[in-house]
């Protein structure tokens, strides 16, 4: 499966058409079976699509419905196919891409050549998907979910953050309290869901599902990717301590007008608890949220919103009380996260992007 940098077209059946536009390498009816494409140059925007067409030895269209389960694309360079069912070829990065078709494990004799361009028009800037885990110790379930986001694809992994929100009683150490209760409960009431139902991922505070396939996470952040680009940066220039207070300093950067808010949470690897589900047997939770900076944490608010032009900055500065001098080894396995949250038309909010970074170091805005 092609992900990332390819898209497969959400077109989820085969329809019968005439021959595409454009000129298809090899003529069918010369015995050969082969492949052409509607359009060899696309908008890197994750919606224009190529659609393929299969011919077979008879110049007959195998394209088609009653087809549509022996059909693949396989990319050339890495020999990955696009996922089952998929009629056409995607892209938010630009670049050149080869495709062979395969119909009943035969393939085609000719390949086709497809251009993605222009996607900095689109996004400016690298985009992460914040996909707030909802689970808690006591649940056996919990770790299928922490596997399927530990086996996601390079691609779906630069291109995501994990954020574990645990539900826990009260005095657990790794309960945030928040609303009034703890936090993973508070993102259901946010999204508008009354039933908590663990594990599920909340993408971008837009969106919630419960499937633990990685196929299903990597659509999933694919799609937040398309219907959502990058309209801000993030830098983080600071990760410190000052005595028991941890210090964040960050930026946001536009590139597109409108009203954001800016938050930031602390989130640990390796932390030991005993007694409770895990996916090893070391008893060890990572991408744990331990310490959040506001209630505007989960949306934005009025108070804290900022309006930024294409091109200007805004610095903000976070504080954390730890109560101790952490350890170094606490220090070594946390990190700083710094959400946006993009207000929407309706004057809603999502998270439009975010980033990370580890104690003692830096982060300086990441362009595509």
């Amino acid at each position: 499966m092609i992900y990332g940098i390819i898209a497969a077209a959400m077109i989820p059946t085969f329809t019968s058409c005439d021959d595409p536009a454009g000129t298809p390498v090899g003529t069918p009816g010369d015995g050969a079976m082969t492949i052409s494409v509607d359009k060899t140059q696309i908008e890197a925007d994750g919606k224009d699509i190529a659609t393929f067409t299969i011919t077979d030895e008879n110049g007959n269209v195998v394209t088609t419905e009653a087809n549509k389960g022996t059909i693949f694309f396989k990319n050339v360079k890495d020999e990955t196919r696009l996922p089952r069912y998929s009629t056409g070829f995607t892209s938010i990065a630009d670049g050149e891409f080869e495709f062979v078709g395969i119909f009943n494990g035969k393939e085609t004799s000719n390949t086709v050549k497809i251009k993605a361009v222009n996607r900095a028009k689109y996004e400016m800037f690298h985009r992460n998907v914040a996909i707030f885990k909802l689970t808690g110790t006591w649940c056996f379930n919990c770790p299928r979910m922490t596997t399927a986001l530990h086996s996601l694809g390079e691609d779906a992994m630069d291109h995501s953050i994990v954020l574990a929100c645990h539900n826990e009683e009260k005095g657990h150490p790794f309960r945030v309290d928040f609303g009034g209760g703890d936090l993973a409960s508070a993102v259901f009431r946010q999204m508008g869901e009354g039933n908590a139902a663990f594990p599920t991922n909340c993408y971008d505070m837009a969106s919630l599902n419960t499937s633990s396939s990685t196929v299903t996470i990597t659509d999933e952040i694919m799609t937040r990717r398309i219907e959502a680009p990058a309209a801000v940066g993030i830098k983080i220039s600071k990760v410190a301590l000052d005595g028991t207070k941890l210090l964040v300093d960050a930026s946001v950067k536009a590139g597109a007008t409108g009203t954001y808010d800016m938050v930031c949470t602390i989130v640990a690897d390796n932390l030991e608890y005993q007694g409770g589900y895990t996916d090893n047997d070391e008893g060890l939770y990572s991408n744990v949220v331990l310490a959040v900076s506001g209630d505007n944490f989960l949306t934005y608010r009025t108070a804290s919103v900022f309006d930024l032009n294409d091109g200007s900055e805004l610095d903000r500065s976070f504080e954390f009380e730890l109560g101790a001098v952490p350890s170094d080894e606490f220090l070594k396995n946390m990190r700083a996260v710094i959400l946006v949250h993009k207000k929407n038309a309706d004057g809603s909010s999502q998270v439009n992007n975010c980033a990370e970074c580890g104690y003692g170091k830096t982060l300086d805005y990441r362009y595509n």
